[in-house]
């Protein structure tokens, strides 16, 4: 397992110039070891646009675990991708698979500012835990979710379940300053 993440963690640091090993990280992504699994996606995603084809296929993987690494490594390269950041959106969701809704919030939050168009389509979701999910990874992400806070005001005045309506006011608590979300 070390000399494998050790592997990974020095084609990280090649870049570009270790896009050689594109395919051989691809099968890393299922490996058994989680941190074999981190360290490739980490590396896949220093790989530049060469990587972004063949992490496409992986999207369509049958592992949930494998298609959330893929879609964190073209997120690492390209943060407008669709199909990755749909990837991302439906797992931070948490229905079904916690670890991997975990996973997909640190993704999203490390993406900043870039994640809230990805996310705010999902605070119209008929289903209320979806709408909740998203609410609260946007105030997980606080100053860097400002652009969500008129949605967020709309979710707190008006959504038909009261534990969205609540958790929106906290996001915006969490988003801050109190000026920006004065409601």
């Amino acid at each position: 397992d070390y000399k494998r993440r050790q592997a990974c963690e020095a084609l990280a640091e090649m870049g570009p110039m270790g896009k050689r090993a594109i395919p051989d990280l691809i099968k890393r992504l299922e490996d058994v070891n989680l941190g074999v699994r981190e360290f490739a996606e980490l590396a896949l995603s220093k790989m530049g646009p060469d990587a972004v084809g063949p992490l496409e296929e992986v999207l369509g993987h049958d592992d949930p675990a494998v298609r959330l690494h893929a879609a964190a490594a073209i997120i690492g390269i390209d943060p407008t991708h669709r199909a990755a950041s749909e990837e991302l959106v439906n797992a931070v969701t948490g229905i079904g698979n916690a670890e991997l809704a975990s996973k997909a919030r640190e993704v999203l939050i490390k993406l900043g500012p870039k994640a809230v168009p990805l996310l705010e389509p999902k605070l119209h979701d008929p289903y209320a835990p979806v709408r909740l999910y998203i609410v609260k990874t946007l105030g997980d992400m606080r100053e860097n979710a400002t652009a969500a806070v008129p949605a967020l005001i709309r979710l707190a005045k008006k959504d038909r379940d009261v534990s969205v309506r609540e958790a929106a006011i906290k996001a915006m608590a969490a988003i801050g300053p109190r000026e920006a979300v004065a409601v």
